[in-house]
């Protein structure tokens, strides 16, 4: 049989499988020159004469590669205008936008794409957004998932229709795509940055998966299908969750009851550990309003004060307290953190001081290193800092009160006294740590912790000063900017 045909007929039955599409809808396909999004364009535009959808081409130049990009958006275009196809182009700097956000550039991408993506839809009045992410793609994502650390969900990969974005290509290898653009003549464009390894992505697809086709050649294939059955069990677990939280009260035909929730611990401690679990991270992430920076060692956190004596209270997220009471557990925002007499907090850099110094960074490189002092008040101390471009082989500080950052890690950072919650990153294996752990281990006086200047992103403690920092923030073979601060005050509490 024909391989072109059983190609379109695989894709077919998997559009038809999940209702991907129906008839007359106009569906925008993302098409970047490369082999696998204008194998999509296609192969989708081979089925929409009978099926009568409507295709708009959507390429996005991200102001990265410079002529090479222009190329792609100049090719795209020509190949639209061959095929008779609308095409629409969005532009964007990303390496801009990363640097102010302070994203890596791959994470910044995708937001923007996403972004363009979403405009055009509302601006086209279109239904859907096809992507050609296939099958090696969902392995990709299922392993990177896996390494970083992942919830169940997180293993599931690619969903093959999220809200209004559809995969088509999900059922497909990257191998069958290229033979089908062969076989059809079909040339197309290659970002010779997919073969960089300064993307974490690109290590996966360059490096790790070679080996994994070593043991076994179908490896990238068994794996998507596995995702694949993953997603399956994660429907059924999304209603098992759904059910629980009506069960608990806290949702009535799926619509949340309250801006704060109180789980009742005899009726929670009746229902399965892992449906808990995922009870507390739905609940958590609905006041919260997002899912970011929800991790597991929250819902841990959260999940333990149940056995834990009224009273007891722990902080989250995005200004959210959990406490234990004679008879469960009230979950509430608290936009205004309770008053601490002994609580201090300044801003490290202010958002002008950042834009500053990106504009600095970006236009009069010549003029690093940039320094400064940051009066904290009399009674705590100063900060003096120091902005300069990385060297390597240059002898990094180990003196207490002076440190090195890699400074396009940290985003939001303030000086403060701990807070509940607290934590660091302890080594490189990305173990976290308890403030609370560590100053007991190091037997710092229950009087004396009140007291310690911290660097906190969140509950994510940067720097300990007198002591260590955490290893997400160190210097390393990535950095390209570092930031030293020095701190300096009379009355120095030494930490080991």
């Amino acid at each position: 049989m024909d391989f072109c045909y059983t190609f379109e007929k695989t894709v077919k039955n998997y559009i038809e499988k999940y209702q991907m599409i129906s008839k007359k809808e106009h569906i925008l396909v993302g098409v970047s020159g490369g082999a696998d999004s204008l194998c999509l364009l296609q192969v989708l535009h081979c089925f929409s004469k009978k099926e009568k959808w409507k295709l708009t081409a959507v390429h996005i130049h991200h102001g990265i590669r410079g002529k090479e990009a222009d190329k792609d958006e100049e090719f795209v275009k020509e190949f639209c205008e061959k095929w008779k196809i609308p095409c629409i182009a969005y532009h964007c700097q990303v390496p801009l936008e990363a640097k102010l956000t302070k994203e890596g550039e791959e994470e910044t991408a995708r937001r923007l794409r996403y972004q363009a993506f979403a405009e055009a839809k509302r601006t086209l009045h279109a239904d859907k957004i096809a992507l050609a992410h296939h099958k090696d793609d969902q392995a990709e994502t299922m392993l990177f998932h896996l390494i970083r650390g992942s919830s169940f969900q997180g293993l599931c990969g690619m969903q093959p229709v999220n809200e209004d974005k559809i995969r088509p290509f999900l059922c497909v290898e990257r191998k069958e795509i290229c033979r089908y653009l062969k076989e059809k003549e079909i040339s197309y464009r290659t970002d010779f940055s997919n073969f960089s390894e300064k993307y974490a992505r690109n290590k996966l697809r360059l490096s790790v998966f070679p080996l994994l086709e070593q043991i076994n050649a179908k490896a990238a294939c068994h794996m998507a299908e596995t995702a694949e059955q993953m997603l399956e069990a994660e429907h059924y677990l999304k209603e098992q969750t759904g059910a629980a939280l009506e069960r608990l009260g806290l949702c009535h035909n799926g619509i949340w009851q309250e801006e704060s929730f109180y789980i009742e611990k005899e009726a929670y401690e009746q229902e399965a550990s892992f449906i808990r679990k995922r009870v507390l991270y739905e609940a958590i992430c609905k006041l919260a309003g997002s899912k970011k920076d929800i991790e597991e060692c929250h819902i841990i956190e959260f999940d333990k004060l149940f056995s834990k004596q009224s009273g007891k209270k722990i902080e989250l997220p995005y200004h959210l307290f959990a406490k234990r009471d004679f008879f469960g557990v009230r979950l509430e925002k608290i936009e205004k953190e309770p008053f601490n007499e002994n609580s201090i907090s300044f801003s490290l850099f202010s958002e002008q001081e950042r834009a500053y110094i990106e504009q600095m960074r970006k236009y009069h490189p010549e003029k690093f290193p940039l320094t400064g002092e940051k009066e904290l008040s009399e009674q705590v101390g100063k900060i003096t800092w120091k902005l300069c471009f990385f060297e390597k082989n240059v002898i990094i500080p180990k003196n207490n009160y002076t440190k090195w950052f890699d400074y396009d890690k940290i985003s939001t950072a303030l000086f403060r006294t701990r807070r509940a919650g607290d934590w660091f990153i302890l080594d490189a294996f990305g173990k976290h740590k308890k403030l609370k752990q560590y100053f007991i281990h190091e037997k710092i006086p229950k009087e004396e912790r009140e007291h310690v200047l911290l660097l906190a992103n969140g509950s994510h403690i940067i720097w300990i000063i007198g002591g260590r920092i955490s290893e997400e923030y160190k210097v390393g073979e990535v950095t390209q900017m570092v930031l030293e601060l020095q701190f300096s005050r009379k009355d120095r509490r030494r930490i080991k």
